[in-house]
């Protein structure tokens, strides 16, 4: 008969020969015997666990059972022990996550309106939990606009936080402006894309086009017979516009020329002349004559390389202006070079 897969740990007290010569009466498999003073440990099929335990008792031997080996067992402590901390970890992350982006709600601009309403509104509306945020919160905006007293309000996600930001209605002995009733009036041409009205009458919308000099916000209200008072107009009104910039350049031709004449006038230098030579690769400073002579091709092109070229030669005219003493040992040494390089052909052809 196959035995079972799993085993039991029997612990006994007593004379250890007593209770192996019972064991050996009752002839079951007994593995993993140990001795531990007057305690033996050992193990058994659990099929033959019942016969262990009746020849013990007949035997008046005391025993208990101190365990369970094998698969089945060992998987269901292992089961048990790590399913319940694999348990309480993701309890507490989703505790974690959960409280890290739902973040803390911040209300500015009540003055006349209970904040705590407002955070209550944004709390019932967001959903539960608040996983990665939400990206639209014109809904949450509209139910907070619709609280009596807000004219106005923008709800957004920063980093943990939740801001909202209202814009509260005038109260109603306000209303009456004693000062002369203006409107208020568009100064470019653009589109709305945001108008809050804070006395008056909106005169246009989100998404209309506008006209300099138009009125956006007319100076009346209705007050509840619909009778019309004259107020000055106010609010916020935002639009997108469209300018048009002239931005003039210099002519290709003094353009590496200007380059160089502000290298020198940034550096305090301004008698040096700036000239244009023929040939190509001919640019250089004369430091006898105290002029910048920039070649054809470095003169009349408007190229960054160009302009490099005559940024590069003035800015030896300023070495010269400063004094700058390699520049002055190069100066000395040209002369020593021309003689030699024609004293050298003189001899080369000798």
């Amino acid at each position: 008969m196959q035995k079972n897969l799993y085993k039991i740990r029997f612990e006994t007290e007593g004379f250890k020969e007593f209770t192996l010569n019972a064991l050996w009466r009752t002839g079951v498999c007994v593995s993993r015997i140990k001795c531990r003073g007057n305690a033996l440990r050992f193990s058994v099929y659990d099929s033959d666990s019942a016969r262990v335990k009746a020849a013990l008792e007949r035997a008046g031997i005391k025993y208990s059972v101190v365990g369970a080996q094998g698969f089945i067992p060992k998987a269901r402590e292992f089961f048990t022990r790590y399913f319940l901390i694999a348990g309480i970890a993701v309890s507490l992350a989703a505790t974690a996550l959960y409280s890290s982006f739902t973040g803390e709600i911040t209300v500015s601009g009540a003055e006349r309106t209970d904040p705590r309403k407002i955070a209550e509104i944004v709390e019932e509306s967001l959903p539960s939990p608040f996983v990665f945020g939400m990206k639209d919160f014109s809904a949450i905006e509209r139910k907070i606009m619709s609280v009596d007293g807000v004219a106005y309000a923008s709800v957004v996600k920063q980093g943990r936080h939740i801001v909202v930001e209202i814009v509260e209605e005038l109260p109603l002995v306000d209303i009456t402006d004693t000062q002369t009733p203006l409107p208020l009036a568009a100064n470019e041409d653009g589109e709305i894309v945001r108008i809050v009205v804070l006395r008056g009458t909106a005169a246009v919308k989100t998404g209309d086009k506008i006209k300099a000099g138009q009125v956006l916000i007319e100076p009346f209200v209705k007050d509840a017979e619909g009778n019309a008072r004259a107020v000055r107009a106010m609010g916020i009104v935002e639009a997108k516009v469209r300018r048009t910039e002239t931005w003039e350049y210099a002519s290709e031709e003094e353009f590496n020329a200007n380059a160089a004449e502000e290298v020198l006038r940034r550096h305090g230098v301004y008698d040096v002349r700036i000239e244009r030579v023929r040939g190509n690769l001919t640019d250089h400073y004369d430091p006898r004559t105290n002029v910048i002579r920039l070649s054809e091709s470095v003169y009349d092109s408007p190229t960054i390389a160009a302009v490099g070229v005559a940024a590069h030669e003035a800015g030896h005219a300023v070495q010269y202006a400063v004094g700058y003493a390699p520049i002055q040992i190069r100066a000395a040494i040209i002369p020593l070079t021309q003689v030699g390089s024609q004293v050298g052909i003189v001899l080369l052809i000798l």
